[in-house]
């Protein structure tokens, strides 16, 4: 079971497992929700150059922690960033030393700073040839209320701002995030507490002062809203329906997304794509993206189809997604879907890196109420999926598809303009 550890108005999570390795990961309530257009992607910056700032490194940490075959890696997305660490146990209280400190004290320097743009610049670059990155870049315009979200997936602003970042704007965006407060940090292994909290402490008890970010922000766009991107050159169109919903970390039921997307996606168990694909012959695949914050959630349901048939799949995915939340499901196919969770489950329960990015995704999206944090183990989690009723089941689906606030963008080689008008007929 996890334990929580304070140092200051630091959190660390410690989760004692049997495993051979131990996990390591510092979580900061940060990234494109706190950004706007003059800034956006300033996060991923200053995340490049966290991660090579440890002193004991003395070159390439990436060199130095290949040594002792530790994987180790950052992530920025919407509401935070993670550095994670995994690597044998006897290794533990090193990487919970670097973990702790790049995440509170790194070093920066401009050669480091001058550096890392390039290989930012390089990662954007690469990831300009995704073809989904129009798609996703108009989503986001009409998804989101906040700036820093809609301009995520706008690389060319990204790559002219990445010019622009001074050493002084990354030292002022450090000294604003990463601070007691909000961040959390997670452990995971077979080692014991004390070392964990002994470690921690020799690196942190000297940061006093407290964050001040505020965490109650409004970042969905309400209304149905529908938008189209051109490209001749498709063969297929591409669709992508976003349901923004209230739900919550918090909230318990938010964990039965794992249950819907099989409702959903191209499984076995799928209503959808057995309309769509076994009985229409309309689209090869679908699949289903959640992201789940401190502030709502939302899905986003992804498929592609023939050019003339965008509006025959949507009034398809509509009519069997309202059926859904009218109630139209049996007790049958609910038992079905949760017998291929535990499929999942059996086959990644005592996975530490698993283990320790569930708790800390927790943890950090309850960043404001880290007190009493609403949080689920692996096996805590299960037996609630394992004991949910078909009532429970739809009531949840209710609160997670709000088809007044349906967002839709599609990409292909002709735009229907009598879109919009369908989908509010539907509703």
């Amino acid at each position: 079971m996890n334990q929580l550890i304070k140092i200051n108005n630091f959190t660390i999570i410690f989760n004692k497992t049997d495993s051979e390795t131990t996990m390591v990961e510092a979580y900061v309530n940060n990234g494109a929700i706190y950004e706007d257009k003059s800034n956006v992607g300033i996060s991923h910056l200053l995340e490049h150059i966290v991660t090579e700032g440890w002193k004991k490194c003395k070159g390439p940490c990436s060199i130095y922690w290949s040594k002792r075959g530790v994987q180790t890696n950052a992530s920025t997305g919407q509401t935070y960033v993670n550095y994670f660490m995994h690597g044998l146990k006897k290794y533990s209280s090193e990487m919970i030393e670097y973990i702790a400190g790049i995440a509170m004290k790194p070093l920066m320097t401009s050669k480091r700073l001058q550096k890392e743009k390039a290989a930012v610049e390089q990662e954007l670059m690469m990831h300009k040839t995704n073809p989904e990155l129009e798609l996703y870049s108009e989503l986001n315009k009409i998804l989101f209320n906040i700036s820093g979200l809609q301009h995520q997936d706008d690389l060319d602003l990204q790559l002219k701002l990445l010019k622009q970042f001074s050493l002084n704007d990354i030292r002022k965006w450090l000294n604003k995030f990463y601070m007691p407060g909000n961040m959390i940090f997670v452990v995971s292994g077979n080692i014991s507490k004390e070392l964990v909290k002994k470690t921690f402490n020799k690196k942190l008890k000297k940061y006093k002062e407290d964050s001040n970010i505020q965490h109650n922000l409004d970042i969905f766009q309400l209304g149905i809203k529908t938008t189209y991107v051109k490209n001749i050159n498709m063969k297929n169109s591409k669709i992508i329906l976003a349901f923004p919903s209230p739900l919550s970390q918090k909230d318990k039921e938010i964990h039965f997304i794992k249950l819907f997307e099989k409702l959903i996606n191209s499984d076995t168990t799928s209503i959808l794509f057995r309309q769509l694909r076994e009985k229409q012959d309309l689209v090869y695949n679908i699949t289903i993206e959640d992201s789940v914050h401190g502030y709502g959630s939302y899905i986003l349901i992804k498929t592609q189809c023939e050019n003339k048939d965008i509006i025959k799949v949507i009034r398809i995915c509509l009519e069997v997604l309202k059926n859904m939340s009218a109630g139209k499901l049996n007790k049958e196919k609910l038992k079905h879907i949760i017998e291929l969770y535990l499929v999942e489950y059996y086959n990644t329960c005592k996975n530490n890196t698993n283990i320790s990015s569930l708790l800390g995704e927790q943890y950090i999206n309850q960043i404001n109420n880290i007190e009493n944090a609403t949080i689920y183990t692996y096996k805590e989690n299960t037996n609630i999926l394992k004991n949910i009723n078909i009532d429970e089941f739809i009531t949840f689906i209710k609160k997670l598809l709000i088809f007044a606030n349906l967002k839709i963008v599609y990409q292909g080689k002709q735009e229907y303009t009598n879109l919009l008008s369908l989908v509010l007929r539907k509703m």
